[in-house]
This record gives C-alpha cells, sequence and structure tokens, in this order.
C-alpha cells in the first residue's frame, strides 16, 4: 500500500532551489516516487497554517519511501538544499486506507514512466 512524503519549503534561495528539485527528481525515480503535487497556488480553508510550497510524493510502500529518504541521492539533494530552502516534511504510511492513490485517480494523470514532474506543468510559489 502507498505512503507519502508530504513536505513544505520555504525557498530562500530560488536558483540553488533548481539544484536540489533536479538531484530530488533523480532520488524520487529511483525508489519507484511520484510526484502527485510539486508546488502550486495553495488555498488555505481552515486553521492559520500559511503553507509556501507543497510537495507530495507517493511511493509504493512505506519501506521504499524510508529508503528514498535515506538514500545517498536524496542525501545530495538535502545537501543541495541547505542553504536554499527550510524543509519541513513528513511520511505517511497509508496502507490502511483503502482509498485512490494519486496513481490511481482519475483526476490526477498518469506520468510517464520515468518522466517524474518534468510532464506535468507546476507553478512556482
Amino acid at each position: 500500500m502507498p505512503a507519502y512524503f508530504i513536505a513544505n519549503a520555504r525557498i530562500t534561495d530560488p536558483v540553488a532551489y533548481e539544484d536540489y528539485k533536479r538531484l530530488a527528481s533523480v532520488a524520487v525515480d529511483a525508489y519507484h516516487g511520484r510526484y502527485c503535487v510539486r508546488g502550486g497556488p495553495i488555498e488555505v480553508l481552515e486553521g492559520d497554517w500559511q503553507p509556501d510550497r507543497l510537495i507530495v510524493l507517493e511511493f509504493p510502500t512505506l519501506t521504499q519511501a524510508r529508503a528514498f529518504y535515506d538514500s545517498p541521492q536524496y542525501r545530495a539533494a538535502r545537501a543541495a538544499r541547505a542553504d536554499a530552502a527550510v524543509m519541513r516534511a513528513v511520511l505517511v504510511d497509508a496502507s490502511d486506507r483503502p482509498t485512490p492513490s494519486c496513481a490511481t485517480d482519475p483526476l490526477s494523470p498518469p506520468l510517464a514512466q520515468g518522466e517524474g514532474a518534468k510532464t506535468r506543468p507546476t507553478q512556482e510559489r
């Protein structure tokens, strides 16, 4: 069952953040993840949360999500991000949820194999 990496990024150096995005995409692909959300307009519906840039990744299992996060590829991405953004992130195990994943949701068109978020337009915040 799927697991989700959910993060909020406050970008402090947009140029350096581009390096992080490039490196992170390599790690996501290597661990069979997919981008469900990678930036875009945000509408707060409740509370005083003011997210900056939301990222939601889906992985086939919690084990693969953890392997992604601990991987040498993502460690390199995190190092590149060190002075580019402040990140807050969580992993969510969705194994007890019988809901469609972002990969099967009809509102989320499938990405081409190995394309990551490059095939889906995003709007930067």
